[in-house]
């Protein structure tokens, strides 16, 4: 990726990460479906626009979420599954995201999340 911003529109109704639920029967978390599926949503919308991790720059992100229904949802919950899609797909990790932004749009006719990334260094 050279420094030219790329911006990747995910269709569907933004998802927010939801935390792991533990199983009393065997003691171990795990990930909930709904957040799996969004987080390969995601995922593969970013593939197509990023052939190689890159395991060295920083990045900055901007992140707009169109929901359909005013519902108000945490945006750091929204910004979580996003960044957490893109580990291993953008960056080797999110802690190389120095710089972050975010927007949450109530009530849109047609629901998406977009991702802009930029190297900044």
């Amino acid at each position: 990726m050279s420094n030219a911003a790329v911006t990747v529109t995910v269709p569907g109704q933004p998802v927010s990460k939801q935390r792991p639920r533990f199983n009393t029967t065997t003691g171990r978390a795990a990930t909930p479906q709904v957040t799996k599926a969004a987080e390969a949503r995601v995922g593969w919308a970013l593939r197509e626009a990023f052939p190689t991790v890159n395991r060295r720059s920083e990045f900055k992100v901007s992140l707009w979420f169109y929901s359909k229904d005013r519902r108000r949802r945490d945006i750091d919950n929204l910004t979580k599954l996003c960044l957490d899609a893109a580990n291993g797909i953008v960056w080797q990790d999110d802690s190389q995201v120095v710089e972050l932004h975010a927007w949450h749009v109530r009530g849109c006719l047609e629901p998406l999340t977009r991702i802009l990334v930029e190297v900044v260094a």
